[in-house]
């Protein structure tokens, strides 16, 4: 039993460092209001990329996370700011809820990069314009060199959990409401985490309109491919868990114990 605590003390230690050193930045996206003063979307991971809002978004009242951002699809978005790099392996994670989209182009989560260089983490249109990305399904649009796509269909009017992983070298998988929906062979450019954007695409391309129309909730992007159970973890409807409840949920799931409960963060 002694040995059994240590080593689960030893994975704690060792999968906690491997967990925070990932976590990049979170926007639970729950401010009272935007009113237009920089910064306004906080960045609740510490690491200070706080987001600027541009074109009037701002936040209204949900019953599932008390407050949540609120796009139009008309040039509605938010500037990550901060300094770094965005290399290798990464993880994208958000909450969303679209309105029912009627365009060819899909629906920008999360940009990141420049015009040549850059990748479009989105929701498929109705055709994807010349890309034929199926409409509601989750894509990573490679810029200049292809896309690729989930194999399961988020649904319009409610919310979804979604995540897309990227391991630094050859593969992404997507992720809907904590189950695997699709892994496939791709790969991400570099760039300065400066550069993403949510809920807009300022760098243009044939598959992405230029803003979100919808709701969204709870982005937070990560430097580290995250495993199938760790995004697992990380959906829990109505809330948006620190980082120790990935540490948690992993430690407990590979010991193989059971009823154990981990500490969260709602939204209100």
């Amino acid at each position: 039993m002694l040995m059994r605590l240590l080593l689960a003390s030893l994975f704690l230690v060792a999968l906690h460092n491997e967990v925070e050193a990932g976590f990049v930045a979170s926007f639970p996206m729950n401010e009272p209001s935007w009113s237009g003063a920089a910064p306004q979307v906080i960045d609740t991971s510490g690491n200070g990329h706080n987001g600027t809002v541009f074109g009037g978004a701002n936040t209204v009242a949900d019953s599932t996370f008390g407050r949540v951002g609120s796009f139009n699809g008309n040039s509605q978005y938010i500037a990550i700011g901060g300094s770094g790099t965005s290399t290798g392996a990464r993880t994208f994670v958000a909450w969303v809820n679209p309105i029912a989209n009627s365009l060819s182009r899909g629906l920008p989560i999360l940009t990141g990069g420049a015009t040549g260089a850059g990748d479009f983490f989105g929701i498929g249109g109705t055709g994807g314009e010349n890309n034929g990305i199926p409409q509601y399904h989750l894509y990573l649009d490679h810029y200049g060199i292809g896309t690729y796509e989930s194999s399961v269909a988020i649904t319009p009017g409610v919310w979804d959990f979604v995540a897309m992983t990227y391991d630094g070298a050859n593969t992404l998988s997507f992720y809907i409401n904590g189950q695997a929906a699709g892994t496939v062979s791709g790969q991400m450019y570099n760039y300065n985490v400066n550069t993403y954007t949510i809920a807009g695409n300022l760098i243009g391309g044939t598959t992405t309109v230029g803003s979100f129309n919808g709701l969204m909730s709870g982005v937070s992007i990560y430097n580290t491919a995250l495993s199938s159970s760790q995004i697992s973890a990380l959906y829990q409807p109505g809330t948006v868990p620190e980082p120790s409840s990935l540490v948690m949920v992993s430690i407990f799931g590979a010991l193989g114990w059971a009823g154990c409960s981990w500490r969260k963060r709602v939204l209100a």
